[in-house]
Formats: structure tokens, sequence, C-alpha cells
């Protein structure tokens, strides 16, 4: 097979630029075209025309050469091209482009620009949680230039003036900071982690005139400092709040500001910075001291950001990043921030830093990468790890899957030792992390392992651009485009990291055979921690130099959790001279709590341990310029080290009980352990102080602070209190132990733990007086912060008015626009059941639930109710409640709650008791309030009404009672008397209703009666007609009919048919009570209704008129058991009966075994008789239904039930019928027992009774078979069956034959309905049918395969990929791989000609699946999806031919058209937008191939994929509308295209 290559157009263009001395129009256009949909197969080509257009930028046509140039580099960013590019290559292409991006002044700006020109639409922001957004490139670029216009407008337009930036992330950091990158203006992004001295060094070192703050906690940094900053002008703040209350500028006010700035002039700046020109300086901690600002230029930045695309080739459009690591990082903002505007990928912000809040975000933002330090990819994995509690690797790698979204492509772990363990465990499971290094001075990385090419322990090979060199001491040297140029005023010490044109890393490093680096030593004096933070050890020690009575100290803390100190004192000095030891310790450790005042919490001294003799260069641990050698010292001293590190905490005993301080603590506020102590009821710290102690009033609670905390335990941990502020906010006197500084950075911070910690109620000390004015005036002005919430959690404890208007702050700041306050508002508020005032608790609760969380419903409910007792829920509480309305979500919890086994069974204490009550009392006010809920709301009071204690029984009628009024109160008063529109006479319920002639007159009477007297129509009509509300005007003379259908069990039954003007039909069963009491008829009503709940036993309940002894039902007809098969014997179907028998009993017994259940396996039918039960007469039809349950009594034994049932319907049939003895065994009996219960609690009730039941042996062998082979549900089981049966008679069917009938089966059993609850089941289908002699092999891989479906969680089974590895291991024949195939893709037609490939993906093996077609020309093609690279860049080469200029992005997928020759011949492509709707962007098909009906064969297949994908929608532009119409695509008021719905679809999925 061969292929001809056309013509490239390249040196045509390069003769073009030749000939004139300046390019025309066209030249130009053809030459961007061109280059933009350039291949690196093009290179030999390129080269001259790029060298053309490098000469060219030195004369008049620099502009033309420039645009050409500019065109170059977009296309080779793409990811059409870099998944093309060979390694081998990567080297000869960046000789042109590194030049062009240098020459051509190509910089930030102009790829922003290009950006969007070309991609405009993309989503390039996306913020998720409360205050979600999305922005497009467009909105981007709009909302950086009006920033840019506002920051401009500040400074006069100043070409010199500097801005600095400091902020934690947020979409207003990262637009702020891309507004001066590509508008010329240089800034300084300060690390927001920074103490208050280093950001103002920061700020004068930068000579910054503008300083862009994001709150009230940064600004508070500045402010004190402010007359030592004379450079800065202006302070912007993005909280317009925070602004206000600090007489500053906000954000906002800036930008409207810079409305009036010439925005030519700000254009024109843009566009004159040079690739040389200084783009932006970024503060690393420094070696010796004070921060040191490194300066990166726009060469710097674009050239990183093509040579990380040469390296991860597979990155590009569609790629989607979730971001956590700062923006004033090198990988936060280069890697993550710029590199996604460089990929034409989605940057994601998440929440949060927390491992609780990533989780949630990867499995709502499903990212495609993620970059991290290696301790979040730890806590992945541990995450992992612990969920899938097995020893399998393909377990914990479908785990891994799930919690990371289940997109998660690529990843990449840098700034520490990631174990490779952690490294194999993410390849297994599909994403490809690899293992770099990297600092800010090289604009971030330097080496990475390749993907496919990960090594144990190596950081990887040298990035694409960059050349490194080992030294002769092993210390790493490198050079590049991409490396700083040098330090932003530098001191001599900065100047000399760049020698000889190579800059040293100060890291030592050793080079295997196969090229990969790995770190062996440190000479630099700077490490990370363990949580990626970088640290300077020798600015840390200098602070020291300035002690008389410290003569060294050496910093350790690399890659550990905190930092401690080794110290040699002087000895020589008057302050530590005569010392006693003790003495001493004290002094240094006063010394190490000064120090720690001028350092981040992160950089901060938790303990120290004095030497005994000083670090010398005798023992190697000094250079001879007396610096250290900081491995020789730590591991010279190893054991007085680890020493510090042993302890994790301090405790502190307390008459029995014990304080536990951890580290993380001393180190946020700053102190040494030495410095802990408590004595008096004080815990002293440095010099602050805590009230700590016993508390008399609370006995068993420790006071701390203000409040007294409780725990199971006898130790309370002041680290687990700290992680959960909802434990500590208005607690006073602990935030002023802490400080302003720990206060805020605590409170923000989202940890796990707090254990079984809890405020003791007990103690609940008002506020002072003295403060009230300030706290009221912080909270009346309605501005929600972590201040003003923990003023009001102070005020919750003052009196009544005071109190009422905290809760009125809370109430405010449960809808701020910050999700962390609404939930500490929360958390407030739940802690206001504690208060003392019984208004405060009912008003806190009131503003509360409606806002509460769905999964706290229940322990909120609880909480109020166990603190109000009595007085809990009053009228006008469950009034206010109904009106302002419980969520959905809320209302489902509290049906869930009462409907539950717990709910049903004697309550364990008075607080579950309460707690039932008060749902009870709950729901029903809503259900008033909201009549949507009245049917859902009034089962489960039904069945509580049925509970064995009293109370509770009583109480859940009283409810039932108050619904029915208030349902009743809402469906309005009856019509008596209507007019005829078409005669005008008057008329009324005498002249509408025909009662036949098997109606008595004395049920005519009542009937008529009640029917004129009461809402019976109305409200059944309501109820069973989906919200119908109908009246006697609806209803013409003669339209209703009443026939009688029986007397049984004490009631008559009637059929009321109602024919409306509208031909609307409705049909009602009207049970009329004549042989009741008015308590048996209640009874019997409320069985009803709780054997009605989902799946129904008993006909739909309507309405219940108890003053005339009627109840209301859904009329349906049918044949009961017995009629069934007197029939099926009158007809002469004995062999079919025969076959229907066993459905007949499992059918029926299932009904049995559920309504015993419903009562909480109390009662049961007296006589299960076939004339109690209707089942359907087709074994593919489901469910049983009661014909009475009035016939009921005690039965709460297993053995009894199925006795009941085996003698009143099985034997009494078999005595009727003797040749269907022997046709019901064992296992058909249990089997319907775990289906009516379910697999868990059916397993776990046959476990319980299997030692005692008379069916012991059957139970015991019928739960081994289960633990074997799992549970085959009915459907299957039938279905088995009846192809087997099939098989019999038809031995010689083909395969075609066999795939109908499977497809047949599969589809009239409705076995998909069975997947949620049964996952093996459609493998378990095929394994019972079409497998089930298979070869021992192949047998043992299905069935491993159903184990696995069995055990993983939803979504975690991979069913293409498993199949992959059946057909690895099993070697399928033609005929085997026909049904792996209809296994895999169920759309798939018998007749479909179609082949099984596998193909790599991601570090495993999935499988596609071919379909072969043949056009209107007799011609064969195949379609399937792409299986390389390659392919799909010929699908968009096709695209291009055609003039249809496209993007393809990783969240596209694809569907190829190929010849015999396998050369792509069309195409489509498509992005999935939600889990049921899909949008085809375009699709193509060859000159050669076109009118032939190759496109309609890929519209169908497409079609058919997506149906079995359950896909229900498709959408699509509006572009070739007559064609797709032939498809039955339409248009749709809520698209903007052309639609296709698929779920009632009955266009045909192939062409028979």
């Amino acid at each position: 097979m061969f292929q001809v290559k056309q013509e490239s157009p390249f040196p045509r263009l390069a003769a073009r630029w030749t000939e004139k001395p300046v390019a025309d129009a066209e030249t130009l256009e053809l030459t961007h075209d061109a280059l933009a949909a350039v291949r690196p197969d093009d290179l030999p080509e390129v080269a001259p025309l790029a060298e053309l257009l490098l000469a060219r930028l030195e004369g008049p046509d620099r502009a033309h050469a420039r645009r050409a140039l500019f065109a170059l580099l977009d296309g080779v960013r793409r990811r059409f091209f870099t998944s093309l590019l060979r390694p081998e290559d990567v080297d000869a292409w960046l000789k042109i482009l590194l030049p062009a991006i240098a020459r051509a002044d190509y910089t930030l700006g102009e790829v922003l620009r290009s950006r969007e020109e070309s991609d405009p639409k993309t989503v390039a922001l996306r913020v998720v949680g409360q205050d979600a957004c999305e922005l497009t490139v467009a909105d981007l670029s709009r909302r950086s230039r009006a920033i840019a216009r506002g920051v401009l407008a500040l400074v006069d337009g100043d070409p010199e003036a500097k801005v600095a930036i400091l902020s934690e992330n947020c979409l207003e950091a990262a637009l702020c900071d891309l507004a001066c990158l590509s508008n010329g203006i240089v800034d300084f992004p300060l690390p927001a982690n920074a103490v208050a001295e280093q950001i103002v060094f920061m700020l004068k070192h930068s000579g910054a005139r503008v300083l862009l703050a994001s709150d009230e906690e940064q600004v508070a940094k500045v402010l004190p400092s402010l007359p030592a900053l004379p450079e800065l002008r202006e302070i912007v703040v993005f909280s317009r709040s925070a602004a206000d209350r600090n007489g500053l500028l906000s954000l906002d006010q800036m930008v409207g500001q810079g409305a009036d700035f010439d925005d030519a002039t700000r254009e024109a700046r843009a566009a004159a910075v040079k690739a040389s020109d200084v783009a932006t300086v970024m503060y690393t901690s420094g070696t010796t001291g004070k921060p040191k600002g490194i300066v990166f230029t726009h060469e710097n930045v674009v050239s990183k950001r093509l040579a990380r695309g040469f390296a991860l080739r597979e990155i590009g459009e569609g790629d989607v990043f979730l971001c956590y690591l700062p923006l004033y990082h090198t990988f936060g903002r280069w890697l993550e921030l710029t590199g996604s505007l460089w990929w034409g990928a989605t940057y994601v912000f998440a929440r949060s830093t927390a491992q609780a809040s990533l989780l949630e975000d990867f499995k709502r933002v499903k990212p495609t990468v993620f970059i991290s330090v290696p301790k979040k990819w730890m806590e992945l994995h541990e995450a992992a790890v612990w969920e899938a509690a097995s020893d399998d690797p393909d377990d914990l790698a479908a785990h891994l899957r799930v919690i990371t979204g289940g997109r998660l492509r690529y990843g990449l772990s840098a700034a520490g030792y990631l174990d490779p363990v952690v490294f194999r465990a993410f390849h297994r499971a599909g994403t490809e992390l690899c293992s770099g290094y990297g600092m800010t001075e090289a604009t971030g990385g330097i080496t990475m392992t390749p993907p496919g090419e990960y090594v144990d322990g190596s950081i990887g090979k040298p990035l694409p651009g960059i050349t490194c060199r080992r030294a002769d001491d092993g210390e790493l040297l490198i050079r590049g485009p991409y490396v700083s140029p040098g330090y932003y005023n530098p001191t001599p010490d900065d100047q000399a990291a760049h020698e000889d044109g190579w800059f040293h890393t100060g890291d030592l490093v050793s080079l295997d055979a196969d090229g990969h680096y790995r770190i062996t030593g440190r000479k630099k004096e700077i490490y990370k921690n363990r949580q990626g933070q970088t640290i300077a050890p020798q600015r840390v020690e200098n602070l020291f130099r300035d002690f008389e009575a410290v003569s060294q100290a050496f910093l350790v803390g690399d890659h550990r959790e905190y930092n401690t100190l080794l110290v040699w004192p002087n000895h020589e000095s008057a302050a530590v001279k005569g010392r006693p030891p003790e003495e001493l310790r004290e002094l240094l450790s006063s010394l190490v709590a000064s120090a720690n005042r001028f350092l981040a919490p992160f950089e901060r001294v938790v303990a120290f341990q004095v030497l005994p003799r000083a670090l010398d260069l005798e023992h190697g641990e000094l250079t001879h310029k007396l610096s250290f050698k900081r491995e020789v010292v730590e591991k010279v001293w190893k054991d007085v080290i680890d020493k510090m590190y042993e302890q994790k905490h301090l405790a502190l005993a307390i008459d029995g009980s014990f304080l536990r301080i951890p580290n993380w603590v001393l180190r946020e506020i700053g102190v040494l352990q030495h410095e802990v102590s408590l004595s008096g009821g004080l815990l002293r710290a440095g010099d602050r102080t805590l009230p700590v102690g016993l508390e008399p009033a609370a006995p068993g609670a420790l006071r701390i602070g203000d409040l007294a905390y409780a725990t199971e335990g006898t130790v309370i941990d002041l680290g687990a209190l700290l992680a959960r502020p909802a434990l500590w906010l208005g607690n006073e006197a602990l935030r002023r132990f802490l400080g302003d500084e720990a206060f805020l950075a605590l409170v923000g911070r989202r940890r796990k733990g707090g254990g079984d910690l809890r405020i003791d109620a007990r103690v609940w000390p008002p506020p002072p007086e003295e403060r009230l004015k300030e706290m009221l005036e912080t909270v009346d002005r309605g501005e929600v912060s972590f201040h003003s919430i923990h003023v009001a959690g102070e005020l919750l404890r003052a009196e009544r008015p005071e109190a009422r208007r905290a809760i009125s702050h809370l109430h405010i700041g449960l809808a701020a626009a910050q999700s962390e306050h609404a939930a500490l508002c929360r958390a407030l508020l739940r802690r206001a059941a504690d208060a003392q005032d019984e208004d405060v608790r009912r008003r806190a609760f009131r503003v509360l639930l409606p806002n509460e969380d769905a999964a706290e419903t229940l322990p909120t409910l609880r909480l109020f109710v166990d603190r109000m007792g009595a007085m809990a829920l009053r009228d006008e509480d469950l009034a206010d409640l109904g009106e302002r309305g419980l969520t959905d979500a809320q209302v489902q919890v509290l049906l869930a709650h009462l409907a539950s086994d717990k709910a049903n069974a004697p309550p364990a204490d008075a607080s579950d008791r309460r707690l039932l009550v008060g749902a009870m009392r709950l729901l029903t006010a809503t259900a008033i309030a909201h009549p949507v809920y009245f049917a859902r709301v009034r089962v489960p009071l039904a069945r509580l009404t049925l509970h064995d204690d009293a109370e509770i029984s009583a109480r859940a009628g009283e409810e039932l009672d108050r619904l029915r009024r208030g349902f009743s109160n809402w469906i309005g008063p009856n019509l008596r008397l209507a007019i005829d529109p078409q005669t005008g006479v008057e008329y009324g319920w005498r002249d509408v209703l025909v009662f036949e002639d098997s109606v008595p007159p004395d049920g005519r009477n009542h009937l008529l009666q009640a029917l004129e007297d009461t809402t019976v129509v109305r409200a059944s009509v309501f109820l069973l007609g989906r919200g119908v509300l109908l009246s006697l005007a609806d209803i013409p003379p003669g339209g209703a009919t009443v026939s009688l259908l029986g007397r049984q069990h004490g009631k008559s039954v009637y059929r009321l048919s109602i024919h409306t003007r509208s031909r609307e039909v409705f049909d009602v069963a009207i049970n009329v009570a004549e042989d009741m009491n008015f308590a048996e008829l209640r009874q019997e009503v409320s069985w009803l209704l709780a054997a009605g709940a989902p799946p129904p036993l008993v006909e739909q309940f309507a309405g219940y008129f108890a003053e005339w002894g009627i109840f209301t039902e859904e009329f349906i007809p049918g044949d009961d058991v017995e009629r069934q098969v007197a029939r099926l014997v009158r007809q002469g179907e004995a062999k079919r009966l025969k076959l229907l028998w066993p459905f007949l009993v499992w059918t029926a017994l299932e009904g049995h075994v559920r309504f015993w259940d419903r009562t909480g396996r109390r009662l049961a039918l007296r006589e299960p008789t076939p004339g109690a039960f209707i089942v359907p007469s087709h074994d593919y039809q489901t469910g049983a239904r009661l014909v009475s349950i009035s016939d009921r009594s005690p039965c709460s034994a297993f053995d009894e039930l199925l006795d009941r049932f085996h003698d009143a319907f099985v034997r009494r049939i078999e005595g009727m019928r003797p040749e269907l003895r022997g046709e019901i065994d064992d296992a058909i009996e249990l089997s319907a027992v775990v289906e009516a219960l379910g697999y868990e609690r059916g397993v776990a009730l046959l476990e319980d009774v299997s030692q005692t039941s008379k069916r012991a042996v059957a139970i015991e062998t019928f739960l081994e078979r289960l633990r074997d082979g799992g549970f085959t549900p009915q459907r299957v089981w039938f279905a088995a069956r009846r192809y087997r049966r099939w098989l019999d008679v038809n031995p010689q069917a083909t395969v075609e034959a066999q795939g109908k009938m499977l497809a047949e089966l599969w589809g009239t059993y409705r076995m998909n309905e069975l997947e949620a609850a049964w996952p093996d089941t459609r493998v378990r289908f095929f394994r019972r049918t079409v497998f089930d002699g298979a070869r021992p092999e192949l047998a043992a891989a299905l069935d491993r395969i159903m184990n696995r479906a069995r055990v993983l969680p939803a979504g975690g089974l991979d069913l293409e990929e498993q199949v992959a590895a059946v057909r690895s291991a099993a070697r399928p024949t033609t005929e085997e791989d026909y049904f792996l195939a209809r296994m895999t893709y169920r759309y798939l037609a018998p007749t479909d000609e179609v082949a099984l490939i596998s193909m790599p993906s991601g570090g495993h093996y999935v499988t596609e699946v071919v379909v072969a077609l043949t056009d209107e020309a007799g011609d064969r093609y195949t379609v399937r999806g792409p299986v390389s690279p390659r392919e799909v860049a010929r699908l968009l080469h096709m695209f291009h031919e055609s003039n249809l200029q496209v993007t393809f992005t990783t969240e596209h997928e694809f569907l190829l058209c190929l010849d015999p020759k396998e050369t792509v011949i069309g195409g489509l492509f498509y992005r999935q937008v939600s889990p049921d709707r899909v949008h085809m962007e375009k699709l193509v098909v060859g000159r050669k191939h076109r009118g032939k009906g190759v496109s309609d064969g890929l519209v169908r297949e497409f079609v058919r994929r997506l149906r079995a994908r359950g896909v229900r929608r498709v959408e699509t532009g509006y572009f070739q509308p007559e064609y797709l119409r032939r498809f039955a695509f339409r248009t749709d008021p809520t698209s903007g295209g052309l639609v296709r719905d698929l779920e009632a679809d009955s266009f045909p999925l192939w062409q028979p």
C-alpha cells in the first residue's frame, strides 16, 4: 500500500517571498494559512521559508514577516502538530522556532491575541463552587484589557510604573496578572503566605507604584508600613467591602476609572513590547536573607511554553487542568495558567487545597491534567487504597480512576520525592504521571520523565530547549532561552549564580546511561518542606547572627513536616557565661521565639537542641569559607535531629485529662515547644496566655478560652479543635491567643479532623458588656467576613435582642457569595440550639433548616428537637417552615428516614423518638404547603400508623389526618351543579352518573350522595391522573358509568369510568366498606398505603373518605393466578402452563415476601392462595399485585412464611395439576426471597435463619452458590431459559440467528433496567446463554469480570478494557469474538459484519469495534474509532481540504470511515456535553467518496453507538439541514441548531 503525498506549498511560497521586497496580500494570506496548518513532516520545506521570514524581520517587510511567523508559532502549539511530532525531530524544529520567538518578538500578549483570534469561544478559566463562572478566551481578553486600562490610568501611562499583586489564588488575581503580562506592564506577584516584614521588603525592593491585593488579610500586612513605602501610591483591593472599610480603591472602581483611558494608547504600548523586555519579576526565598527577585523576559515565558508543549505532545485543546498551586509560584503561574492558554486548555480553580475539597472537585470537574507536589499524589493514592480495601492492583486502579474523575490523562509530580509505587499505581489507572524537577530561575521545569519512560527515582531528562551539564563536583548547570537572565537589583552573591553563561542550580546530580538525572544531594542553601514550600535556611539562620548568645544556628527541615534548629551557644558572651543548662535553654527559647516573629508560619522553628560542641572543620561539617556542609551536619547529628521529630505534639496533664498540642499549631503561632507550659489555669505560649482547665460547671469537660469542650476520651487535641473553626468561632479568648494572622489563616483553611470533639453547652458565658456596642456595629453592617461571623458567634451567647441580631447576620451569610462563609454560618446556627433562650433557639432553627445541606437535615432536626423538647416545632414554626419550603433533596432525606427499617422498629431512645415525630410533622407541613408532595408523604405516614409503639402510631395518625385535611382544603369544594355548554341546561351528579344493573339500589344511593357531597372524583382523579383537576363541568351528562366488580372481605368494589368533554378517560375503583367498623377501615387504608410504596404490591391508592366509609384506588383489569391456570387448562395449554409455572411461583412468592417485609416482618397473608395474586401472564413482564390484604395474620418466622405459601399456593395448584410437581425447587423459592429483599438484606436474612431453619441444608447450599457465582435475577434467569429452549429446537442456528435472539431477549426482558442494582447483568446474560458451555479459560475470564463488576464502585468497570484483557488471555475464536463484540457493544445488529481490535489507551488496552459497510457503488468500507494520532491528523487535513477550518480538543471523540487499505476517507467528531447529551461538531467525506452513501452509513453507526452509551439527545449546528433531516434531525426552540432525540426514537438503528 502506498499513498501519494500532496505537493508541499512551502517551496512555492518561499519563491513568492523571494520575488518581492514586500509581500503582497495574497502571498501573506497563503503563507498564513499554510503555516497555521503545518505538520511535523513539513520541516524540510518549511525551514527555508522560515529562514527567509527571519531575514525579512530586519527590513521594511518586518510586519508581514512577523505575522507569518506568528502563524507558524500558532500552528506548532496545537495538538494536531505536536501529536505527530517525533522526539527525534524536536531539536530540529526548535532551531527554527526559538529564534522566531526572540527575533519576531512573540510575546505573551501576542499569544493571547492569537488565541482570541482563532479560539475566542474556548473556555479559558473556570471557577467552581458557589461563585461558579466561566470565562472564554474572548472574555479573558476583554477583561484583562479593561484591567490594564485601569492600571495605566492610575499611573498616568508611566512606562516605568510597576505593579505588585498580593493575593491567594482567585479569578481576579489571574486576570490582573494576565492584564499586566499582555500589556507591557511589569508586575511582581508576591507570595500571599509571606509575613508582613517580607511583603514590605519586596514592595520596597520592587519599587511598585500600585499594589493589587485580594482582601483585608493581605492589606493588613501593608497598611501599618505605608510611611516606609514612599513609592507605593495606590492600593487596589479585589473585595469591594474590604476596600470601603479601609478607604481604598476597589478593583471594580479602578476598572471603571480606566474606561476613559485611551485604548489606542494601551494597544500601542502592548504592541511595542519586545521579547527581550522584562515581563515580570517573581520572588523566591533568598539563600542569605531577603527574598530574591527573579527576572523573566517575554522570551523566557513563551519559549518555555513551546518547550513544555513539545515535551507533553498529547496535551492540547480541550484538556482541563484542575489547579491549586499558587499563582505566585512557577508551576501554578507558568505551567498551569499560561500553559492552559498556550495549549488551548481550560484552567479550573480548585476551591481549596484540602483533600476532601479536592476529591469533590475531581468528581465535579473531571480534569484531564493535574500538577502537584508529591503530597497530593500521596493523598489521592491513599484515598484509593482505603476505598479499594484490596491488594488487587486493578481494583486500586479502578478506584483511582473514579476518585480522580475518570478522565485524568496526565500528571506531573515535582518539588520533592514521590514513591515509585504511587507513580506505578497511577500509570496502571491510565494516568501518565511524570516525575519532574525545576526551579524558579528556569521558568519552572528543567527535567521531566518523558511520557511512557518513567524510571524509579529519576527526575527525568532535560526538557526541550534547555542544555544541562554536570559539573566536576556533580552540580547541575543549565542554560537556555527560558533560563532567567538574572536577578532584579542583584547583590554580588546573586550574580555569582550565573557564571560562564551557565546557571548553577546548587543541586548535585548523577546521570545514567539512558540520560536520566537523579538528585544526589544539595550544594545550594535552599530546600523544600513536605508541603513543597521553599525555605532558605540561611535566611532563618541569619536572624540568629544578631544574638550575642548564639554562636551557630543550623536549620533542619528538608522534606520534613516542620523546621527545627541545632544551636551552639556563644559561651564567651556575658548572656551565656555562667548560666546553668535550664536557664540557658530558657534564654535560647526566647531568642528562637523572637526570630519566629519575623518568619512565615511554614518557616518557623518548632523545636531546637543545644549541641555539645561547635560545628567545625575537623569533623568535616564546615567548608573552608566556614559555611555549613548541610548533608554532613545532618548525617553526623542524625540522632539528635531525629529526637526533635519523635515528639509530634505536646501533652499537658490537667487533673487526669490531657491537652494535646501538635507541632503544627506551635509553628502557626510562632512559639517553641519549650515555651509552652500550663499552670494556674493558664496555658502559656511565649507571651500568649489562654485560660485552660477543668470546669466546675461542666464536669468532664475542659475549658479552653471562653468555651468548654468535651470528648469521649481523656485527651483533647488543640489541633483537632483548630481544624474545625465551627467549634471555636465566637471563642474570643482563643482568638486573642492565636493572634490575627493565625486566626485568618486557620479559619479560612479546610482541614479534616475534629473526631468526637464537641462544645459543652453547660458553659455559655455572655460577651462582656463593654464590647457589645462594637460587636453590634460589626454585625449590623451586613458585610459578612470571617471576623463578623466570629463576632456573631459571640453574640449568640448574649441576651435575646443581641442574639437575634447575630442570627440575622448569619442569615445574610447563608446567601453569601463565598461558600466557606455559608458553611460557617450554618455551623454557628446549629450551635444556637444550645442557647439558653428558647426564642433564640427557635429563630436559629427557622433560619437554618431551609438553608441546611441535605445531608445535614436529619442531624440538625435531631439537634434542635432534642434541645427544645416538648416545645419543638410549634404550629407557627411549621407554618413558617412550610412556606419557606425545604429543598427537594431535603424532602427526599426525610422521606427516606420515615420509610427506613430503623424508623419502623422500636425507637432506640427518646432522641430517636423525637426525631421521628419531628420528621413526620415537618413533612406534613411541607406537603400541606406544597401538594406535589402529598402522595409521597402519606405513604410512610400510613405505615407508621401501624407501628408497634402506640405513641408513634398515634402521632403518625394525627399527622396523616392533618395532611388529609390540608389536602382537602387545597383541592377545593365539590361542584354540585354545572351548566351544559351546548344546551345551556343546568345539570348535577345525578345526570352524570349511569349505574349498571349490577349496582344494588342502596349502593346507588350511597355512592350518589358521596359523590355529590365530597371530592371523591376530583381528589381521586388528581392523584391517579397525574395532577389533573377535574370538576363536574368537565363531565357531560351520562359521562360516568358505575359498575359492581364484586364483594369480598366486608367491602363492595365498584368501577367508576369517567369520559370527559375533552375525550379523556379515567377509571377509578371505589371501595365501600359495609361490614368494617371505623378502626378496621382505617387500618385497612393504612396497610394499603404501606403496600403501595414502590415497588407497589397493590393498586395505587387514591383517596380516603372516612365519613362515607369509602376509599378509592387505581383500577387495573387482570386475572388472578387461579383464573390464569384455569384458563390455560381450559384452552389445552398444559405445556405452556408447565413453562409458566416457575415464573408464577417466583413472582407471587416475591410479592408475598415483600408484603411481609413491609409489615416489619410481623404479618403475612393468612391464605396466600393463587387467587390472592395477580401475576403477568408472560415471564418477560414483572410485578405481582396482591388482590387484597384484608386477610392477614401474624407471621414472624421465616419457615412459617414459606410454609404458608407452599401449602396454599404451590401444593394447591400441584394438587390439581400433578404434572407440575418437581418443577419448583428450593433455589427458585430462595431466589424469590433475595429478589424481594435485595441482595444484602436477603443474604443477611438467609444467613440469620440458616442454623435454625428446617431448610438449613438448602439455604447453605444456595448461599454457597451465591458467594461463588453471584445472583441471577429473575429476568436473566427466564431469558436464559427461553434462549436454551429456542436453541434446543434450533440446534443448527447460525451465530447471526443467535445474535438476533439475544438482542430480542435483552430488549423484551428489559434487562437494562437491572444494571443499576445488578452491575454484572450484561455479562451474566451472555455467560448463561451463548457462553454457557464456553472453554474453561474463557468461562473463567468472564466469571472474573462478573465478580469484579459486583465489587467495584459504580462506573469503576471498563468493559471494553476488561474484554481486551479477555481477548489477550483466551484468544477467542471468530464465533466467540462475535458474541464478545455484542456483549460489549450492545447496539450492534446481529447481521453487522464487525471485528474487534485491542488498542493501547493510557497504559492499558481497550477494545474497539470495527463495523464493515458497503456503499452504493458496492465498495466496502469500515467504521471505527481512531487507533493512532496520525488518523486523527488525516481527518483534520480532510476538513481543511474541504475549507472547513475546525479545531480538535481533548474533549472531542472521533468516528472514522476507512477504505479496504485502512486509509481514512471520512469521519466526524463530537463531544459529550453531559451524560445524556452529545454535540456533533461536523462530518466530512473525501471528494472521491461523496455521493455514494458513505456519510449515511457513518451517521447511522454514530447514532447507534450513542444510543448504546445512554445518550438521549444529539445536537449539531445548523449545517446541511436538508441532509440531516433524513436522519430525523429537526429544529428546536431550545437549540441554536438541529437536534435529534434518541429516547423514543423510532428511526431504525440499521437498514435491514
